[in-house]
């Protein structure tokens, strides 16, 4: 508590791990939140969230060995290579940051009478730098893998929530009755956009060498170009009975 009348809390975490081939993921969130209250019925509640994932994924791991589709015995073990053998490009990353902003009202106008709002704003940015496709196949040279390719997406998303709730409380002779009345708007928006590389193939999985260095040296072939909207409007209502207080019914409904 900062006063009789505000109260603040701050949560944060850090975490950092380290692996086989040079994989690693770093991830940091900080929260804070903030109570007001604003008279004897009024209290407004603030939160606010951020989190950030850096991550360096791995899509080929150990490469299998190749599959014969006339073999009788299919093959599905991984190839006994070094297991610090490393076979994605040097460039992959992911990196995502997410931000949200919420906020919560309680008027309590009377013990028959209560109103909560709420509101909510996220926002998401992710870029993704990854490898895809690629097996194993026997060639000349060896064992190669082949069909190597990258993905790069850039993803952005914004979504709003807002939420209106009237709750009233009453009774009828023996029967109590507690009827709560909703409104509910949501607005979403994504843009998201992704290239395809290709990149070359490593001539012998058991010694393999990575030629690719950077993602620059790489003609883009545009795979989609995305943007994703999306508004809705929702109404409900619940209606509760108490008998005696040993029985209780209810009935609700909600059209979007």
């Amino acid at each position: 508590p900062i006063s009789s009348s505000i109260g603040a809390r701050v949560d944060a975490g850090y975490q950092h791990t380290d692996g086989y081939r040079r994989l690693a993921r770093t991830v940091w969130e900080i929260m804070p939140s903030v109570e007001l209250r604003l008279g004897e019925d009024h209290t407004l509640l603030l939160d606010y969230d951020l989190r950030s994932n850096d991550i360096v994924p791995d899509n080929f791991g150990i490469p299998y060995a190749p599959i014969d589709p006339m073999a009788p015995v299919r093959n599905e073990r991984p190839l006994r290579v070094d297991p610090d053998n490393r076979y994605y490009s040097p460039f992959n990353e992911v990196r995502q940051t997410l931000h949200r902003l919420s906020a919560r009202h309680e008027w309590r106008a009377s013990e028959a009478l209560e109103v909560r709002s709420a509101a909510a704003f996220d926002a998401r940015d992710l870029y993704i730098m990854r490898n895809a496709g690629g097996a194993v196949t026997a060639t000349e040279a060896g064992l190669s893998q082949t069909g190597r390719t990258a993905r790069e997406q850039d993803d952005s998303a914004h979504y709003f929530v807002f939420q209106n709730e009237v709750v009233a409380r009453g009774s009828s002779g023996p029967v109590e009755h507690t009827l709560l009345v909703g409104l509910e708007a949501e607005q979403s928006r994504l843009d998201s956009k992704r290239d395809d590389l290709a990149v070359p193939n490593i001539a012998n999985v058991l010694a393999p060498v990575i030629e690719e260095a950077s993602a620059s040296d790489f003609e883009r072939q545009p795979s989609f170009d995305r943007q994703l909207r999306s508004t809705s409007i929702g109404a409900y209502a619940q209606e509760q009975l108490g008998l005696w207080s040993i029985v209780q019914l209810r009935a609700s409904g909600r059209i979007d």
